[in-house]
Formats: C-alpha cells, sequence, structure tokens
C-alpha cells in the first residue's frame, strides 16, 4: 500500500455518464502536475460508466475507483475526502474536464501563498462551443484575503466546488464535508460557503482551467423534484455558524441576503404546485429569521427588498393566507430576478 502524501487529490463521483466519463477521466490522468491521486466514485451506474472506470484504475497506478452504496452525491463525496491522501482536494465532475495544466498552476498558487482555498474561473461547455465565464468578476485577484470579514462580495456567485482546491488538513479541521441527502441536489452549496466561512487564506485567479458542461440535461440542477434540498443545505450552515458566533455576527447580514438570493433563485425552477409549496416555507422561513434576528437589508438590493416585503407582508405579522400563496408582485419580481441572472 502506497502511504506517500500526494500533492493533490482529484474527487471525481459519477452515476451514468458514459457520454462524457473517458474525456473527464483522460483530462485529469494527463495532469502535468506528476504527483497527484485521481479517486473515482461511482454510485452504481449501469451505462457503461463503471466498465471505463475499471479501465482506468486497471491501467494507471493513480486511479482508485470507490463503489458507493446508496445514489447520494453527498456520500460518494465524502467517501472520496476519506479515503483522500492529498495534501490539497481537486474536484471534477465527471461530465466536465479540465486542462492539462489546471492541478499544477492551482497548487503552485496554493503553497506560495498558504492557502486554505485556491478559486480560478471557468468555461460554460456545450454543443455551441467554450466559453470563458470570468464567475469572480468584481473580485479582488492574486491577493490572499480572509473571508469574513474581509471579502464579503465572495458569497456573491453561485457556489461551485469544482474550480478550486481546498487543503485537506483546513477540511478537516473545520468538519466540512457534505450533506448525505438522496440524489444530488444543491450538495456543493453548504460545503462552498463553510469552506468561505471558515477560511483564514483565500486566492482568486483570473484564468479559467475547468470545462463545466452547461447542456446535459441530467445534471441535478435541473431537477425539479428536490424542492427542499437547498433549504437543508442552508440549515446546515446555520449550526455550522452557531459553532462560530463571532463569524456569525460578522456575516450574518450578508448572509440573510445569499439565503434570500439562492431561495428566489430556486423559485424560478419551480410551477405549481411545488412552486406554491416552497413559497409558502420560504415565506415562513424569513418570518422567522427577521423575528429572531431582526437582520438589516444593507446587502438587499431594491428589487430584492420589494420582493422580500412582498413574501413577508413587510416583516410584521401577516394572515395565514399570506403564508401560502405566493403573491402576484413577488411573482413579477422573481421572473425579473431569473431574467437578470
Amino acid at each position: 500500500m502506497n502511504t506517500s502524501k500526494p500533492k493533490v487529490s482529484v474527487l471525481m463521483p459519477s452515476l451514468n455518464v458514459e457520454k462524457f466519463i473517458r474525456q473527464s477521466v483522460q483530462s485529469v490522468v494527463d495532469q502535468t502536475l506528476s504527483d497527484i491521486e485521481i479517486i473515482c466514485i461511482d454510485a452504481g451506474s449501469t451505462d457503461g460508466t463503471l466498465e471505463v472506470l475499471e479501465e482506468f484504475e486497471a491501467s494507471h497506478d493513480n486511479v482508485v475507483l470507490l463503489r458507493s452504496p446508496v445514489k447520494s452525491y453527498g456520500a460518494q463525496m465524502n467517501m472520496g475526502l476519506a479515503a483522500a491522501r492529498g495534501e490539497y482536494i481537486g474536484i471534477v465532475e465527471t461530465d466536465d474536464y479540465v486542462d492539462a495544466h489546471a492541478f499544477e498552476n492551482l497548487y503552485n498558487a496554493a503553497k506560495a501563498h498558504g492557502c486554505d482555498i485556491v478559486k480560478a474561473n471557468r468555461y460554460s461547455l456545450s454543443e455551441n462551443g467554450d466559453e470563458y465565464v470570468e464567475v469572480l468578476r468584481g473580485l479582488p485577484y492574486d491577493k490572499v484575503l480572509k473571508p469574513v470579514p474581509e471579502l464579503p462580495n465572495i458569497f456573491n456567485p453561485a457556489p461551485c466546488i469544482w474550480s478550486a482546491l481546498y487543503r485537506s488538513d483546513f477540511l478537516k479541521a473545520n468538519g466540512i464535508d457534505f450533506l448525505e441527502s438522496p440524489g444530488a441536489s444543491f450538495q456543493d452549496t453548504g460545503f462552498v460557503y463553510k469552506t468561505y466561512l471558515a477560511a483564514e487564506r483565500v486566492l482568486l485567479v483570473r484564468d479559467a482551467y475547468l470545462h463545466y458542461r452547461i447542456d446535459n440535461e441530467g445534471s441535478s440542477v435541473k431537477s425539479r423534484q428536490k424542492v427542499y434540498c437547498v433549504m437543508e443545505e442552508f440549515a446546515s450552515i446555520d449550526q455550522f455558524l452557531e459553532k462560530r458566533p463571532e463569524t456569525k455576527r460578522q456575516v450574518w447580514d450578508k448572509y440573510c441576503e445569499l439565503r434570500f438570493r439562492t431561495y428566489q433563485w430556486n423559485a424560478t425552477r419551480l410551477d405549481d404546485p411545488e412552486y406554491s409549496e416552497f413559497m409558502a416555507a420560504f415565506a415562513d422561513e424569513f418570518r422567522k429569521l427577521r423575528a429572531e434576528s431582526n437582520f438589516s437589508e444593507r446587502y438587499f438590493s431594491e428589487t430584492q427588498k420589494e420582493a422580500l416585503r412582498s413574501l413577508t407582508g413587510g416583516g410584521g405579522n401577516s394572515s395565514s393566507s399570506n403564508t401560502t400563496k405566493p403573491t402576484s408582485l413577488f411573482r413579477r419580481l422573481t421572473k425579473q430576478f431569473k431574467r437578470a441572472r
């Protein structure tokens, strides 16, 4: 058994991605960083994905194949984290691929600056082409920062786990892993935001290395079935913050805006009856947040403020009918929000 510590362990979760799996794993096998371990975690693929992974494991000493007994993205990722020996953790989802120099560049940047996290931009990949996307636009590049309290706007970009490296010891020391809810819905949300809340040293780089596929109809983000998963993720972040009262105090107003924005985005995916059910829970949760913590709206845009008041009745007590029926104003504002995104 090899007991040496690789520089990077790359976690690659998979489930029935036969169309993309060979390109994805090959892109990690071909990395210019030589001291790398590749951990593939399959959740019971039946379309030929597993056979391709077995082929890679048999032909490459640094490829390890794990089999998850349950179809849970969080469980897959936690299996990978538990098995990983690397100094840093990278993640490549198996319908995506990475440039050959990705992990060498990210690792060198992380080591040069003693980072807990180093994060890059990405490409959007589809049959129509491959486009650079500056998801970190407006944030400072090439400067080591502590997100809380120095960089609250780091919480603005949509969460993604696969364009970064995370120091393994940092994750372990802070107990950061994944919720193991069934399926694969939004389980990057809690992970990403917990890392930002806990990190002491984060570096953002302008370059992009990962090609993120946006036209895979099997992607979990397209599922309308898991209406409340995003709420479960924020409940886990709440628990994380309860153990860090000073961080909670520093970030609370921004965190409430982030939560509202994320729930509003979730609403854009839904049609009735799921939409109305989710909106009732959304409204109830924000009434409770306002009553218990009296958060400031200083990070809310004017449109968000209008939507919040439409949803919660202005923050005061309101009739039960308002808790179960989303207002026409909120529907209109949500459509505007979707177009703006």
